[in-house]
């Protein structure tokens, strides 16, 4: 289940990155280019929460304090994440991105050992290091493999969007951390309904105290709507890569240890480059496909083990 939530996350960074890019064209204003990411996740969010609650609404009741604090833990830590990551990607490529992301195969093993004092087999250590050298080679040489459909721009400050993606990390990494704490005696469906609830909230209240209120304006949401090209990327993102992905997380991650959850995470990075060449925004070369590799064996361990 958490392989085929990374089969549905990996579509969102190609799509994610071209959704935010037409929203900043079609806003038409520099100044509103740095808001354009908090609201974009907001109105995905906010639409994933009410579609989540119309699937789900007779388990929608009597909430638990694990249903109502894990939820919002998972909600703002995944908000903040994916926040840092987005804007990452608009200076970095979609494989990089997810590279990086999956520096969490790193942090949460050391937080299984230092924090939670959960021990971390030699089995688990070993394929960590191969899905963090798969993950790596994945993504090399990420700044020449951009596409003719590529979306990065220059930054800034050197090195800005991958600075910004190893923050959201981290941020992911609680998130995971969260979700083992509260996951054990939460409901899913209650916890994912409050993590999609506090998402697109609070990417709305970030949006709009930045200067972003025009954004969620009648004339702007059927702009972009209407136009077919953005319509199905945001349908995809949020039945896919939103209600479907994160349900099935939030139900099946507190199964298994943060450290085990976070190799078979690395599939994403995987998918995302896949996805990503398909789509005509990086190549795919022969360091993809041999850190590809690395990464199924990686995953290959942990489910023998």
């Amino acid at each position: 289940m958490l392989a085929l939530c990374c089969l549905l996350w990996g579509i969102s960074f190609p799509l994610a990155q071209r959704s935010t890019a037409m929203m900043e064209k079609t806003a038409g204003s520099d100044q509103l280019a740095t808001v354009v990411r908090p609201a974009f996740n907001g109105l995905r969010f906010v639409v994933a929460a009410l579609v989540y609650l119309v699937l789900t609404f007779p388990q929608q009741r009597r909430f638990s304090r694990s249903d109502i604090v894990g939820g919002a833990s998972v909600g703002v830590f995944f908000t903040l994440g994916l926040f840092l990551q987005l804007i990452g990607l608009r200076y970095t490529t979609p494989s990089i991105s997810a590279f990086l992301t999956a520096l969490s195969v790193v942090f949460a093993p050391l937080a299984q050992a230092c924090v939670l004092k959960r021990k971390v087999s030699g089995t688990l250590w070993l394929s960590v290091i191969l899905a963090a050298g798969g993950t790596a080679l994945l993504s090399w040489p990420g700044a020449d493999n951009l596409g003719a459909n590529s979306y990065v721009e220059k930054p800034p400050i050197p090195l800005l969007g991958e600075m910004l993606t190893i923050i959201a990390s981290v941020m992911f990494t609680l998130q995971i951390l969260a979700l083992d704490r509260y996951g054990q005696s939460a409901n899913p469906i209650r916890l994912t309904f409050i993590m999609f609830a506090v998402c697109g909230i609070l990417s709305v209240l970030v949006s709009c105290t930045c200067g972003g209120t025009s954004l969620f304006s009648p004339a702007m949401l059927h702009t972009l709507l209407t136009n077919a090209h953005f319509a199905w990327m945001f349908v995809v993102l949020v039945l896919l890569s939103s209600v479907i992905a994160m349900h099935l997380m939030n139900r099946y991650q507190p199964l298994i240890a943060p450290a085990a959850a976070t190799v078979i995470y690395c599939l994403e990075p995987v998918f995302a480059t896949a996805y990503s060449g398909l789509l005509g925004a990086e190549a795919i070369t022969l360091f993809t496909l041999v850190g590809g590799g690395i990464i199924l064996l990686a995953v290959l361990l942990i489910a023998k083990a």
